[in-house]
């Protein structure tokens, strides 16, 4: 049976070393970037969970602009200041119904229950 590795710079850094040896194309664009490519990071805690949600089913660039208009109207960036923002903001700044439910019902339950630091 296979055994799984963590991600983490050194195992991420062995796949494309491993994919590099297989795949020419490959390794031609990881010598493009002298093999620096940095994975990608999310922020923790509240804000990174309704990043991801944010994301879902969207372009980078829409849901940069939509989470970005979302910190402008929820400030700070907390569940208490999220919870005090009519749904119709969210739906102008770009986010859909449901989006809008699974945000509350995330930032409801910090609020309740859970600690995310």
């Amino acid at each position: 049976m296979k055994k799984f590795k963590t991600l983490n710079k050194n195992t991420l850094e062995e796949g494309f070393r491993y994919l590099a040896k297989k795949e020419t194309a490959f390794k031609r664009i990881l010598e493009e970037k002298n093999y620096n490519i940095a994975p990608f990071s999310k922020k923790s805690g509240f804000e990174g969970l309704i990043a991801l949600i944010v994301e879902q089913q969207l372009s980078v660039a829409s849901a940069k602009a939509i989470f970005n208009r979302l910190k402008k109207i929820v400030t700070p960036f907390e569940p208490e200041e999220f919870l005090k923002v009519d749904d119709r903001e969210f739906k102008e700044a770009g986010l859909s119904k449901q989006k809008i439910d699974y945000c509350n019902g995330i930032a409801e339950m910090i609020k309740k229950r859970i600690k995310l630091k």
